[in-house]
């Protein structure tokens, strides 16, 4: 969880976040950065699918299908939940600066 995380702390920095000046609208797009780093991490998974798959990576590492289910389970919340959060707290910032430079 804390390796998702931590990855996931990071993807939400690339997360593009604008503030409109009349409205203060926040908007978030994706940057090429945080499409790239998703590409990363699903090619990683790929290989690990095939190294899972050859018997392998069980047999080296003594994992069992429900140890490793349940640590992607685990990866995933701390990717998104960091990421949320990493983006709830800069949206809010930005908004806060936007919103005192208007007055």
């Amino acid at each position: 969880m804390l390796l998702g995380a931590a990855l996931g702390w990071q993807r939400g920095k690339f997360m593009r976040i604008t503030v409109d000046p009349a409205t203060h609208a926040l908007n978030q797009s994706s940057s090429p950065a945080a499409i790239l780093f998703i590409v990363a991490l699903i090619l990683a998974r790929s290989a690990g699918r095939a190294a899972l798959a050859s018997g392998t990576g069980t047999a080296m590492l003594h994992l069992n299908t429900i140890a490793i289910t349940d640590m992607l389970i685990a990866f995933g919340l701390g990717l998104f939940a960091a990421q949320r959060l990493e983006m709830y707290l800069r949206g809010r910032r930005l908004l806060d600066e936007a919103r005192r430079l208007s007055r």
